[in-house]
Parts: C-alpha cells; structure tokens; sequence
C-alpha cells in the first residue's frame, strides 16, 4: 500500500495548488497536485460543491453519515489521500463528462478546495480563505456539482427547459409584457401554459421536484455565493445533466418576476397531490418548505453583479443570504466578507475589524458585526434584521443582534419596494452609543407610541382561514370610524383621495403595508382587489343564508362552491361572514367600503360566475383575489400579527408580540419596533412593525419627548 501523501509547505502566501487529473480506473481515482502562483497559473476549472451529503434530505427516508467520512482512498502523486463520498463522485465525473454541447471544453487543471489546500494547516488555511475570490474569478469555468441525480431530477429540470424559453432576455425586466397576463392560478393550470406562454405544462409533479431541487444543499451552503457570484461562467451538473446556469437563472426570474414563488411551497403543492400518487414526495410534502430561497437570492446576486459590473455591499449580501446555511456559525459572516464590494461600508471605515478570526466566539463575532453596522451607516436599519418567532434563533445573543445562522423571516419592511421609503424616525438627530463592539446593551433614544390591546389569531400557513379573518375584522372594529391621519410628509393631498380614511380601508392598507406591486401609498385598486377579495371569500358559505338573493344563490351554487373549495381548499363559516357585514355596515355612507358597495362587488363576482364558463371564471376572479392576497403575504405572511394600539393605531407586527408589548419609534430606525420590559429597566426588541400612519415622520408633529432607551 502506498504511504500517506504529505502537502508540501506553499511557497508563498499568493501560491495556490492546482489538480491535474488522471486518466479514469476501474479502482481508485488519481490524480497529481501542482504548486503555482496565483498570477501565473495555467488555465484551470474550479469545482463548486458540498463537502457533505448532497442530496436533498427531504427525500431521504434517512440521513447517511458515509458522505461526512473521509473514507475513499484515492491516489495523489502517487500516494495515497483519503476523500469524501461526494467528492469522489464530482471527480469520476469530471474524468468522463464533456461540456461539448454547451460549447464549452474542460481544462487540463481544476482547483478544489478539500484537496488543494492543507485543511490541517491553519497559517495555509486563513492565507488561501483570503485568495479565494480570486481563484473563482479567475478560474476559465466554475463547474457545479450539485450531486448524483435522483428519481425527481428530470421533471425537476423540465421547469427550466419549459420556462427558460419564454423568459424574456432582459431577466431583471419585471414590468414585461409576458409578466403583466400571467396570474398566480395559471401556475398549475394547463390551459395557461398553452394559451398564455405556448408551452407544455408544468404539472405538479414538476414543480415539486423543482423544490426538491432547489432544497438541494447546494443551494444553500453559504460559501458557493462566492463561488457563483464572482464566476466567469457556470457550468451546472447533477449526475448525467449537464446545463448552463443561465438557463437556471432564466426559470428562477421567471418564477420571481411572476410571483409564483410565493404558492410555490409544499403546503400549497400539496392540495393536488392525491394520496400515495407520488411516494417520493410524501416525506417532503410534510414539511412546510418554501421555494428554494436560497437559490433565488444566489440567482440575483449573481445577475446582479454581472449587470452592474460591480460586487455587492456587505449589508446586501448579509441581507439577501441569510437563507443560507454553514457548518460553522462563523462563515455566515466571513464567507460574504470575500465576495462583497471592499471599497465601501463597512470595509472604507472598519476594515481593520473585518479580517476573519475564527477564535473569536459566536456571540461576540456577531454582537460585533451589529455593531460596527450600526456605527458605519449611523442608523439602526440593521434592527429590522431580528428574526421572526419560527426561525429558531440562538438564545446567547442580545436581543438586538441578528442571529445569521438562521433566515431572515420575515423580509425586513424595506423590502416592500424602492418607492416606500421608510423614515419613521424623521430623520431626527441620532447620537451612536460609546460602548465596546462586543457589549451586549445598545443606548438607543425613542418615542413611545402606544401599548397593544389587541391583536389578530397567529396566521397559519397560505390559506385564507376564516378564524384569521374574522380576528382581523374584530381587530379594526375597535378602531375609530374615521382614522386621523395626515398624509403630507409622503403624499401631496391634492392627490390623496381622502384626507381622512375609514376603519375599512385602514386594514386593507395595514395589511399590504400601503403598498401594491410596488407602489406606494397602495392606489385605489388595491382597494377594489380588497372588496372583491373580501367578497370572494364570503360567498362560499353566502348561498346558504336563508336572505341571499335567489338569482344569486343559483349562479354562484355549485360552480362557486368547487372553485372555492376544491381548488383552494378555503372554507368560511358564519362567524366571518358576520365579522365582514359588521365591518362594512360601520362604515360611512361616504365610504368606498360601506355595505352598499360591498353587495355590489359581491353581486358583481355573482353574476360573472353565471356568466363564464369554469376556466375563464377561475382566471377572471383569480387576478383580483391573487394579487391582494399575494400583497398581504408579503406584509404579515405567517410571521407577523395585526395588531391595534391603546391610542387607536393599527399595524403589523412580530409573530411574538403579545398584549401590553409596547409600540417605539427608536431615533435612527426608520420603521417603528416592538419592546418588551426585560431586566434592570432595559427593554428587548421584538422586532421592527409597521403602523398605519406612523411611518414618514408624524411623529415629529406629535409633541413627544424622547427618551432613553437601553436595548439588552
């Protein structure tokens, strides 16, 4: 038996090592290593993948620990060297595979990360971390691995080829024509396909292996954002598939720019799927996953990046990647620290704390890292980074501190649009705290607001739930008729359309955060969307009410119900048809949103069901229903609560607020927040809140002093 290859010592700390690999053996993979400097290297590929098991886990009766052993012996100048499972695979087939019909010829050398650098030598370790931005750039092509192909890989990559083709060049367009007809209902309906994008439809049985897909760990694992991001180009391989990442991206814009993404999540999937259809799937159609975010975000990194010509800054990045995942707490930070833009915040004013060090612990990296956020833009915007209730955050951090190994959710409120601009605070002077990086406590100044005395049932999941409805009417009948509200600091009133709004439409505003498809404040559309999404949902269970209108109980009877029910699986009771006609019926004669123009929409949707045919009617009454419920996913979604304060304010807050929790507008955040009493008179942040009214500087005519606030 061969001895153990040992790494010779690099020659200096910009020298790299390059793998040239041998002809393919029926026993062991060989190879031979050779040093180089970084300037002057040969051309060379680098591989991009995960040390681990690279399959997604949600397929998998059970995990298998073979893929974390370095256990597989392969020959390295002649000598042996023990490597992972799925190394050992991404190399077999770098051996075999050609990159011909891409137009594309691999290398003579190829760069991995496992065998290129001594992983025992810490001095090598941190010098080539510091190279590896460069590696990636300068490498001819990044070769993909996302791991062997499954029974699911097929369909999965039939949504690429399907949407690929009809993704308009311009990927970053979003206004479009094409997306401008498509609704969130055409996703799974296979008329649509044909009559609106001229292709074969994408069933649910596609799209759920495209979510297995994109749950690949690949897609996730932090440090291939670097790796993708820098890139020159991109060539992507599961098993015997082989395809270029532009093809990937073009699906992944398509689904972003549609807004499909937001149904396209195993809960939803999930109503069309009969039982025991697909086995494979029964698993994963039990977890409540998402649509692979982790992709979307690296997606638009990288196109990002290649459009602009230039890197993104470190907020950025931290903001769009917390859906990634990594061994090491640690890398959450440091691997975007060697992709982002060097030449800006926070690099241009704390570059001497922004050197990796992996003996600093977890806590104080990240207490740190807020902190010197907070210092080097001079607001507190990275408050709005604090994690929702359900994303199972650390329990050692202040309050304050945004646990980044874990996702963001909700998306932070400045997320709603680039037309929004939030400036709850005023833009009144701020004084940054004197404390050391690492100190636990945050000295912030704010104005108190109110107290919660009520709020809305936890949301559960994509389903319109009457319970959660009816808590939203309770929550806005205890508000004033008329809400005061000046709209100046963002509106010119001679094109506000109410110098003051009712109860009605300060919900419908509350809950899309004023804000639809973009624009803000959300125009009188959005309104409408709101009747007819209100209506909607009432007249499942309307026809059955002894006073409805007999021409209109036998239009909407049947069809009504099975569209409804059947396709959305939603179901409203009495209860939430009482809530609706109370909130109506306390609005004014005046108002959009009385009970006078609620019956006209109702008897509106009525009539139109009569009228069309089941596929034209779903379409039809889908845009209206589907946008403002898309609009009101993105604002409370199942991590924030509708809540009404002691003062008659209402707005959107954290899942774990609770009654008496207390509404602040901090100095330096320009969204209001959530506090709780914690310890010694200091308060802890919940998270920050959108408050109808209260969100472009009111507070500043409000006559309030500021006082001191300390954060723990």
């Amino acid at each position: 038996m061969s001895t153990q290859y040992q790494y010779d010592r690099l020659p200096s700390p910009s020298s790299i090592r390059l793998i040239e690999l041998h002809p393919p053996s029926a026993n062991k993979i060989s190879f031979s290593i050779h040093a180089t400097e970084i300037n002057n290297t040969p051309p060379y590929d680098a591989l991009s993948y995960t040390w681990g098991d690279p399959r997604c886990s949600y397929l998998e009766a059970e995990p298998d620990s073979s893929y974390y052993q370095a256990n597989i012996l392969a020959i390295c100048n002649g000598r042996s060297i023990m490597i992972r499972r799925n190394l050992r695979d991404a190399m077999r087939m770098l051996q075999t595979a050609s990159f011909a019909q891409l137009g594309r010829s691999k290398q003579r050398y190829i760069w991995i990360d496992a065998l290129c650098i001594d992983q025992t030598n810490m001095t090598e370790r941190s010098e080539q971390v510091m190279l590896m931005t460069l590696l990636y750039q300068k490498a001819e092509s990044v070769i993909a691995w996302i791991g062997l192909e499954d029974a699911t890989t097929q369909d999965a990559l039939v949504v690429v080829d399907r949407l690929s083709s009809v993704s308009p060049t311009d990927m970053f367009n979003a206004s479009a024509d094409i997306y401008r007809v498509i609704t969130a209902e055409d996703m799974l309906n296979p008329q649509s396909y044909h009559s609106k994008l001229g292709i074969d439809p994408i069933t649910e049985q596609h799209w759920i292996a495209w979510v297995a897909f994109l749950h690949r760990p690949y897609f996730k694992r932090v440090w291939v954002v670097q790796e993708v991001t820098v890139a020159k180009s991109i060539t992507v391989v599961c098993g015997s598939y082989i395809l270029d990442w532009g093809s990937l991206s073009k699906a992944i814009w398509f689904i972003a720019h549609t807004k499909w993404f937001i149904r396209l999540h195993t809960k939803f999937i999930s109503q069309f799927f009969e039982k025991g259809k697909a086995p494979i799937y029964s698993k994963m159609l039990s977890q409540p996953l998402d649509y692979g975010a982790g992709a979307m975000y690296l997606n638009q990194t990288r196109t990002g990046s290649e459009k602009a010509g230039k890197l993104y800054s470190l907020e950025a990045l931290i903001t769009n990647h917390r859906y990634c995942e990594a061994t090491d707490p640690r890398d959450m930070i440091y691997a975007l620290q060697g992709v982002a833009n060097k030449n800006i915040r926070p690099f241009s004013t704390h570059g001497e704390l922004m050197t990796p060090d992996y003996t600093v612990s977890v806590p104080t990296l990240y207490t740190t890292m807020a902190r010197i956020m907070i210092r080097c833009y001079g607001d507190l915007r990275f408050l709005a980074h604090r994690e929702g209730k359900k994303c199972g955050r650390r329990a050692d951090l202040p309050s304050w501190v945004p646990d980044y190994s874990v996702k963001l959710f909700p998306d932070p409120l400045k997320m709603r649009g680039p037309n929004c601009n939030w400036c709850a605070d005023g833009d009144l002077e701020w004084r940054l705290d004197d404390r050391r990086y690492d100190d636990p406590l945050l000295d912030t100044k704010g104005f108190l607001i109110g107290f919660v005395e009520a709020m809305s049932e936890e949301p559960a999941g994509d389903k319109d739930s009457d319970v959660l409805y009816t808590s939203y009417c309770n929550v806005a009948l205890g508000l004033s008729t008329y809400y005061d509200l000046d709209p100046e600091p963002y509106l010119p009133v001679e094109e506000y359309v109410q110098s003051t709004q009712t109860r009605a439409e300060v919900l419908w505003r509350t809950l899309v955060a004023d804000t639809f498809e973009g624009e803000h404040p959300a125009p009188q559309e959005c309104g409408e969307q709101f009747l007819a999404h209100a209506a909607a949902l009432n007249l499942r269970k309307l026809y059955e009410y002894k006073h409805t209108e007999g021409t209109l109980k036998e239009r909407i009877k049947g069809k009504l119900h099975a569209l409804m029910y059947h396709k959305f699986g939603w179901s409203i009771n009495e209860k939430t048809i009482t809530k609706w006609a109370k909130l109506f019926d306390s609005e004014p004669a005046t108002s959009l949103y009385n009970t006078e123009m609620f019956l006209q929409k109702l008897s509106a949707i009525g009539d139109h069901f009569g009228n069309l045919n089941d596929d034209s009617s779903r379409d039809e009454l889908s845009r209206p229903m589907s946008k403002f419920r898309e609009e009101r996913n993105l604002t409370l979604g199942i991590e924030r609560h509708l809540f009404r304060t002691d003062g008659g304010l209402l707005g959107a807050g954290p899942l774990e607020t609770q009654i008496g929790d207390e509404v602040w507008i901090l100095l330096g955040s320009k969204t209001p927040v959530m506090l709780r009493d914690g310890s010694a008179g200091n308060k802890m942040l919940l998270g920050e809140a959108y408050v109808h009214g209260i969100m472009h500087g009111e507070v500043v005519d409000l006559g309030l002093d500021a006082v001191d606030v300390v954060l723990e």
